[in-house]
């Protein structure tokens, strides 16, 4: 399982938001659209949505990875090694992006340089022009 994967769960995050992490079936489409030669990869990252290891994480990102990885192998029959893998990318993933939405993200992704006022600023009409 590799991390391209990963890279474009994230794409697809940062695109169609949050709201992909409420539809596994969206997301299995896109995922094996994307990457028809992982479908070990896609199932795992799937079967972790539907058994609650994501919604577990999108509650508390630092949930002890024990239980998380006992609810796939016991909930689903998975291996040890794949729901393993599975709860650390979404534990990295879902984490990254707390973190993200509570910086000052904006600053770390914009690609505008100049900025003429402040949102305040803009919004009141006293924008100098």
């Amino acid at each position: 399982m590799s991390d391209e994967i990963l890279t474009t769960l994230t794409t697809l995050l940062s695109v169609h938001g949050a709201v992909l992490l409420d539809e596994p079936r969206r997301l299995e489409g896109f995922l094996r659209d994307l990457h028809p030669d992982e479908p070990l990869a896609c199932s795992v990252l799937i079967e972790s949505m539907e058994c609650g290891v994501v919604a577990m994480l999108r509650q508390d990102p630092r949930s002890p990875q024990q239980p998380l990885v006992a609810m796939m192998t016991e909930g689903s029959g998975l291996a040890l090694r794949p729901a393993t893998w599975a709860v650390n990318a979404w534990r990295a993933l879902l984490g990254a992006r707390l973190k993200s939405e509570d910086g000052d993200r904006g600053a770390a992704t914009s690609q505008i340089t100049h900025r003429p006022g402040s949102l305040e600023t803009v919004l009141a009409g006293k924008l100098e022009k």
